[in-house]
């Protein structure tokens, strides 16, 4: 015990203390409580939560058309300050994108429900299939509001279609309802499509840098003519238009190769296959699911102009002087030059009052 103090009896504090406790409990203000954003799921809904984002890039800026597919992920939010990174790393481009959202919302309580949508660029919103927000346009940072809807609490289908022109790239999503004021959706009302089911696979990049291989945990057993279209290579900024077949060499595995104008995978670069599980694709398991992977790159390909297999260290071109350069016959042009000027189209002889004047070269 500290020299000087008073020691009081652990009873007799608590007996002077709880009149002031009593009396500050009933200053404080009793909390209003928001309402739950979305109801607790169960625990099989608590394993489901994101939405199924499938990227595309756009045949023109305004098209506002889905017309090459890119990628497909796991999306966990409606509200986000900056989709370009997520748009360079699946669409390969943050020019001329779009993207689809689709999943379940999970709605709290039964009645009248408000949502709102800010985005860079155009965005649209659907539940149960029934429009509710409709701005598929190219322009950004508009403010839009749905009417009223009445809904009933649980899980309704949703949908969302984003595109993004150029320069930033943004969406904030927003609700209002019963018991609870203007919000972000949160995370957790958002849920998977049923059923939803990615695959697993491994990519790989040959060394010529114009084979891809995917690794898929049984044999191939069909592989439809128009799967490549479901199918996407994305790298440095370009992509393939693939042809898909499976690997003679392995059941397991699909073959890849690009169209005779695509570019080869370059040395170093990074690269990601995509399947969005919708090209018909089966294995031994049965339908083939939507994967998105990024692929180990073995190429060793790298652009060069035909005169690059000759120049080593050995040979290269010193800095200055270039011997191979100097010209036997050269003048010096520096020095003063006369000038006048003439009007836009020449005459044979220039005007009087034609400015002139003297110009130095050095």
């Amino acid at each position: 015990m500290s020299p000087g103090r008073l020691r009081i009896p652990f009873l007799g504090r608590l007996a002077a203390l709880l009149p002031l406790l009593l009396g500050a409990a009933l200053l404080v203000p009793a909390q209003v409580s928001a309402a739950p954003a979305a109801a607790s799921p169960s625990s099989a809904e608590a394993t489901d939560l994101g939405l199924r984002g499938d990227y595309y890039r756009m045949s023109s800026r305004t098209a506002l058309d889905f017309a090459s597919y890119t990628g497909t992920r796991i999306d966990n939010s409606l509200y986000v300050d900056d989709l370009l990174p997520t748009l360079r790393a699946y669409a390969g481009t943050t020019d001329n994108v779009a993207v689809r959202w689709t999943g379940r919302l999970q709605v709290p309580a039964d009645g009248v429900y408000t949502f709102y949508i800010k985005g860079d660029n155009g965005f649209r919103m659907s539940l149960d299939g029934a429009s509710v927000i409709d701005h598929w346009t190219t322009d950004w940072d508009v403010q839009t509001t749905s009417e009223a809807i009445t809904l009933t609490a649980g899980l309704h289908d949703l949908a969302v279609d984003y595109n993004q022109g150029n320069g930033g790239a943004y969406l904030h999503t927003e609700w209002s309802g019963p018991g609870f004021s203007r919000q972000p959706i949160p995370d957790s009302a958002l849920h998977l499509p049923a059923g939803f089911a990615p695959a697993d696979a491994k990519g790989t990049v040959a060394t010529t840098g114009r084979t891809a291989t995917i690794e898929l945990p049984s044999a191939v057993t069909a592989v439809p003519a128009d799967a490549a279209k479901h199918l996407a290579v994305v790298s440095a900024g370009a992509l393939w238009s693939p042809t898909v077949a499976r690997d003679p060499n392995n059941a397991s595995r699909l073959l890849v190769t690009p169209g005779k104008d695509d570019t080869p995978v370059a040395l170093h670069a990074d690269v990601r296959i995509s399947y969005d599980g919708k090209g018909g694709i089966t294995t031994a398991d049965g339908d083939l699911g939507p994967f998105s992977v990024v692929a180990q790159n073995n190429s060793t390909w790298y652009f060069a102009t035909k005169w690059a297999k000759d120049v080593s260290a050995d040979n290269a071109l010193p800095e200055y002087p270039r011997p191979q350069l100097t010209r036997k016959n050269w003048q010096n042009l520096n020095g003063t030059w006369q000038f006048q000027a003439t009007d836009t189209f020449p005459r044979r002889h220039p005007t009087p009052d034609a400015p002139r004047g003297n110009w130095h070269s050095a």
